[in-house]
């Protein structure tokens, strides 16, 4: 048997945005490494990745915590968020 445990649903959409966050980075890794090929240097205006990043993420959590509290009040909007 499998004993019930209490676990916060919230935590789930960090979970899942943590879990993707290490590909995410490694994709980046490899388009700066492109972009250091080509000739394209960071500059002072590279700074702001390090905003709209946070800003992403927040939105992501945000996003995912609304979806999640929505979809266990309407079941129909599972099928418009997997369109």
């Amino acid at each position: 048997m499998v004993p019930k445990m209490n676990f916060p649903i919230s935590s789930l959409p960090s979970v899942v945005i943590a879990s993707n966050l290490f590909s995410y980075f490694m994709m980046m890794g490899s388009f700066l490494i492109v972009l250091l090929t080509n000739g394209i240097y960071p500059s002072l205006n590279w700074i702001q990745y390090i905003y709209y990043l946070a800003c992403m993420n927040i939105f992501m959590f945000s996003f995912g915590l609304f979806n999640s509290t929505i979809s266990v009040w309407y079941a129909t909007t599972n099928f418009c968020c997997n369109l």
